[in-house]
Order: structure tokens, then sequence, then C-alpha cells
């Protein structure tokens, strides 16, 4: 039962979890900095786009895996702490002695922190999959109530006030209930960050703009 390893100095976790506080830093630098005054100076037709896209795909790059390595590098001061804390009324919980359960600790420090950083990915998926799942799932339920009839209009900006007030008045039209539907597919643009961004993500989205209350009635 005696530890193989050569147990890491406290001076170590210490340097350690100064860098990992460096990286953690980063993600929210690249989520809450004002990259639209940042960005400017350089020439951006719009800044404000510009830092959008900027952020959205430095989070994922580099925002994202330092919040990993960061938490990971932080762990082994973690584990110190914890086991300075804790240890004395676990192993008296369990009926352990302190030296064994120090042993399987601070004695293999990096182990421990990487079974915890090992876990903190699985559960950081896990939250993904199952939000992203669920909200897909639940978003999917039918209305029990749909218009009596569709109607399009073939111009591309649709109808003109003018023109829905003479739909509105058609015969077989119900009075107040000639609800229009705004159409809208959003765009990337034509910068740099929009080729990269339709590389990643096409322009599929379509949103309706509707009146509300009518849309409910």
């Amino acid at each position: 039962m005696s530890p193989l390893a050569t147990p890491s100095s406290a001076r170590n976790s210490v340097l350690c979890a100064m860098a990992g506080l460096i990286l953690l830093c980063i993600d929210p630098l690249l989520m809450f900095g004002p990259w639209s005054q940042w960005l400017a100076p350089l020439g951006f037709d719009d800044p404000d786009q510009a830092a959008r896209s900027f952020t959205f795909y430095g989070h994922f790059i580099l925002g994202l895996p330092s919040l990993m390595v960061g938490y990971f590098l932080l762990s082994p001061l973690f584990v110190r702490v914890f086991e300075k804390i804790l240890a004395p009324l676990v192993a008296a919980m369990f009926g352990l002695r302190k030296t064994l359960l120090r042993q399987q600790l601070s004695t293999g420090v990096w182990r421990a922190a990487g079974t915890a950083a090992a876990l903190m990915v699985g559960l950081a998926v896990l939250i993904v999959l199952q939000t992203q799942g669920r909200s897909m799932l639940d978003g999917w339920k039918l209305p029990t109530h749909f218009p009596d009839v569709f109607i399009r209009a073939g111009k591309l900006n649709g109808l003109t006030p003018e023109e829905y007030r003479k739909l509105a008045e058609l015969p077989g039209i119900k009075s107040g209930e000639l609800m229009p539907i705004s159409i809208t597919l959003p765009e990337f643009g034509s910068g740099f960050f929009a080729i990269a961004g339709a590389a990643f993500m096409p322009n599929a989205t379509m949103f309706l703009g509707v009146d509300p209350d009518l849309a409910l009635r």
C-alpha cells in the first residue's frame, strides 16, 4: 500500500492555480469586452457585427478550451485544500486511516485532478446534450388551431398597407381576422467573418413575425 509516486509540492499546485486563473479570464473577456470599440480603428464597415462574430467564434475556439484547461489547472489546489479540510471527517465517517486517504488524494494529486477534470468535461457534455435535446423536442408541439386560409402574395416585398386594407374588405374574409405575416431570412453579410460563419452555420434560419394578440386569438 506504500505510494510509489513522488508527491508534487504545494508550490506547484499554487503556480498551476495562478495559470488556471489567467486562463479563466479569457472567456469572460471575449464575451463581455468592448470589442466593437476595439475593432473600430481596424476599418470594419460594421464594427458591431464584427464584434459579435469575433465574440461568437472566439468563445468556441479559444474561450471554452481555456475554461477547461483553466479549471484543470485549478483542480490540484482544490484537491489539497479540500483534503486538509474534509479528510479527517471523511476518514472518520468511513473508518479509514487518514494516511490512506491522503495517499489517494494529495500524494497522487494529478491523478485526482485528472479524474475530476474528466468528470467535468463529461458532465458539461451531458448538460449540453440534455438541454438542447429537450429544447428541440419540447419545441415541436403542434398548435390546436390553424388559420382557415393562407394567402401568399407573389411579390418580393409583400403587400403594401393599401393592398392589405383592400384585401381585408374582400367578401369571405372575416372582419378583424386578417393577419399579415412578416418573413425574413437573416444573412451573415459579405465580410470575412460572414464567409467563415457560413462555413459552420449555413443561412438556414427563418423568422416569422405576427401580431401576437391576433395570432393567439
